[in-house]
């Protein structure tokens, strides 16, 4: 008893006995609970906003990444679908992005630490596993303690792959923290302040928060408006520029996202997407006003010789200045994009006739025709355009686009630097490429290349002092192919390499077996082309040829053409010194119908130069050929290098050369290359020397 009268003693004593201080405290702690209470409401609605808020974002951003990574996946073009990574990661909480194929190999991953470090390509990781694909075919989220996950298909009439995005969550603890920490304050000034204010202050704060949790729930149909801020409070304040910032931004990620997803990331062109979309709107709006349609397809000549030469970074810059050079041509309601690679397409519209198109082609070759200077490196570049029309070459667009391909085909074919209009042949022509390499693909196996040899003479003796090598292609349907025929799809189709080794191999074999027959010891000159000199184990091969076939290095001629010749190309130049180092020597071919990069041909290691037959055909009777052919005689002397004519094929021609010291000639005039046991049995018949030669010589 005595216990329990204590306790209520002790009670009493705490609580105030004054009724005035009893409502102030029982109103305080009442507001108290109630603020924390309102705190505890409130940091659970803005975490689920929040948390709304990112899951919005992360879905658009899946959404759009899935929607550009499709076409990347079908063209395999990763390096373009990692710079679009790089840059969706940027976005604020994600931690990495991942591009997979339908078996979850990863082919494009980025990603990014919390303290906001750029984001960088990650190699080398595990495959993930794709989640079940949803019933709505749509996002997937998987969400762990501090993180969640969205799974995001890519789909073009199938799932071609998987877009998966990792966002940090700690944002909404930060927000909970923020407003636990805004109710503790607000509970001890709720105990000093009155019932009467803390009542009154509480009513415009909640309906402040009430419209702000409407707009967040509307806020991906308002993306882009704004909430009325209320500055009651701090907290309420920041609520409501936080959600304005996140319309803002939303609204902003979709309008970038849209723009990554219709335009290249290199040059900021039109992509292929945008461009069939364009392409489709110009032949709906031709068909309406009975407009003609002009679609360009324009291809850099030899991009991929400077690509792999000097490297992709220039060629990357290469590709934008070219990109900026040539779309200042084109007019509002035209388009001109860049569909990949090295290739641009143009759309022409309100055309009066076909040869507006023909204008615009010649003003794009026109612009191409001026150096470009990259880091130091001056670089001349053609193109080959092809042009098809609407309605007259097709109707939809795959086919016009399929029809300007193949014209610009022809266009290369015919040496490049030049446009072709469509014609139905050309898909005649596209479909004999076609099966022409397929079956260069299986003539090596199958034997079907054949050495046909053509003799070069000295000018001053008269003797055979060497032989180049030159293959044919013979098709047991198609009969002899003239490498001029064949040579340009195989380098394209990579092919050029084995051909290659086997023209070398054959050559330096044939060589040596007329060493061993008896005859004197001659120069056999080989053709190399770009993409031979592009392989990083073509002096070992070389070597390991020379090796096998038993032949002298002195007794063999690499002959690559004034095309190859780049300023300062450095690997280039390294690879033909070590080339030279073994005692091989190195002939300049076709020179004079390049660029002629003259200030540099005295740091290549270089023999002979060899006088392009387009100046030797009309050396007698046009001054400006003869001028031409004495200046690289000149030139060539002057350098310490032997010159040698091809094509020679009259007695005039043969004249003036010996007149200005031609060192060597090379001709129908003397023999037209010939199969290997034609030319043995023309050596066996002891013709070496040509006593007409001589005799004038002598004379």
């Amino acid at each position: 008893m005595n216990r329990t009268k204590n306790n209520l003693s002790l009670g009493n004593r705490l609580w105030p006995r004054s009724l005035h201080a009893q409502l102030a405290l029982l109103s305080g702690l009442m507001l108290a609970i109630t603020i924390a209470l309102y705190g505890w409401y409130t940091a659970r609605e803005q975490s689920a906003i929040a948390e709304k808020t990112i899951l919005m974002e992360i879905h658009t951003l899946a959404q759009n990444l899935a929607t550009a990574s499709a076409d990347y996946l079908v063209v395999r073009d990763f390096a373009s679908l990692e710079q679009i990574l790089i840059q969706s990661a940027e976005f604020p909480g994600v931690l990495s992005i991942q591009v997979t194929d339908a078996g979850g190999r990863r082919v494009g991953d980025v990603v990014r630490t919390e303290n906001n470090a750029p984001a960088r390509v990650r190699f080398g990781e595990p495959p993930l596993t794709p989640p079940a694909l949803s019933d709505s075919g749509g996002s997937i989220v998987q969400r762990e303690a501090d993180r969640l996950a969205v799974w995001r298909p890519v789909a073009s009439g199938g799932i071609l792959g998987w877009v998966r995005i990792e966002h940090s969550l700690r944002t909404i603890g930060e927000i909970r923290g923020q407003i636990r920490k805004s109710s503790l304050i607000a509970v001890v000034l709720a105990i000093l302040a009155s019932t009467a204010l803390l009542l009154a202050f509480l009513g415009r704060p909640m309906r402040a928060i009430r419209r702000a949790t409407v707009f967040a729930q509307k806020l991906d149909e308002l993306r882009g408006n704004k909430i009325p801020v209320d500055r009651t409070t701090v907290e309420i304040e920041q609520l409501g520029e936080a959600l304005n910032e996140a319309s803002a931004r939303l609204l902003d990620s979709e309008s970038r996202l849209n723009h990554l997803a219709h335009h290249d990331p290199l040059t900021n062109l039109p992509n292929r997407l945008l461009f069939i979309d364009r392409l489709h709107q110009a032949i709906s709006q031709a068909q309406r006003l009975k407009n003609p349609v002009a679609l360009l397809f324009l291809d850099l000549d030899r991009f991929k010789v400077i690509n792999d030469t000097l490297g992709h970074t220039i060629g990357d810059q290469l590709l934008k200045e070219a990109g900026h050079r040539l779309s200042v041509i084109v007019r509002d309601g035209d388009t001109f994009a860049r569909l990949g690679g090295d290739e641009f397409n143009i759309i022409l519209t309100y055309m009066s006739h076909a040869q507006d198109a023909a204008t615009v082609a010649k003003k794009l070759l026109d612009l191409l025709s001026q150096p470009f200077v990259v880091e130091g490196h001056e670089l001349f570049i053609t193109a080959s355009i092809g042009i098809t029309l609407f309605p007259t070459d097709g109707a939809e667009a795959q086919t016009l686009l399929k029809n300007a391909d193949a014209a610009m085909y022809r266009a290369k074919e015919q040496g490049g630097n030049q446009y072709q209009f469509y014609s139905p042949i050309m898909t005649i022509k596209a479909h004999e490429r076609l099966a022409m390499e397929t079956g260069l693909r299986h003539a090596l196996e199958r034997a079907e290349f054949a050495m046909y040899y053509q003799p070069q003479v000295d000018l001053r003796t008269g003797e055979i002092v060497g032989m180049e090598a030159l293959i044919r292609w013979l098709h047991p349907t198609w009969g002899i192919i003239s490498p001029t025929d064949f040579i340009p799809l195989a380098e394209q189709t990579g092919m050029i390499v084995p051909i290659g080794e086997w023209v070398l191999r054959t050559a330096c074999a044939q060589n040596k077996a007329w060493q061993s027959a008896g005859f004197p010891p001659m120069k056999m000159g080989v053709n190399l082309s770009s993409r031979q000199l592009r392989e990083k184990d073509l002096v070992k091969m070389v070597d390991r040829v020379l090796g096998e076939t038993g032949l002298e290095p002195r007794f063999l001629e690499l002959e690559l053409t004034e095309s190859l010749i780049i300023p300062n190309a450095e690997p280039t130049i390294e690879t033909l010194r070590d080339i030279r180092a073994m005692g091989v020597q190195i002939a300049i071919d076709d020179f004079g119908t390049g660029h002629s990069y003259l200030n540099y041909l005295k740091h290549f290691p270089v023999d002979k130069l060899k006088i392009d037959t387009s100046f030797i055909r009309n050396i007698a009777t046009d001054p400006s050929d003869a001028a031409i052919a004495s200046a690289i005689i000149l030139l060539a002397h002057n350098l310490g290098l032997k010159v040698i004519a091809e094509g020679v094929e009259t007695e005039e021609q043969m004249a003036f050369l010996r007149r200005n010291r031609c060192d060597q000639i090379q001709g129908c005039f003397f023999s037209p290359a010939v199969p290997g046991e034609a030319m043995t049995q023309f050596l066996r018949e002891g013709r070496p020397f040509f006593p007409h030669i001589a005799d004038s010589h002598l004379g």
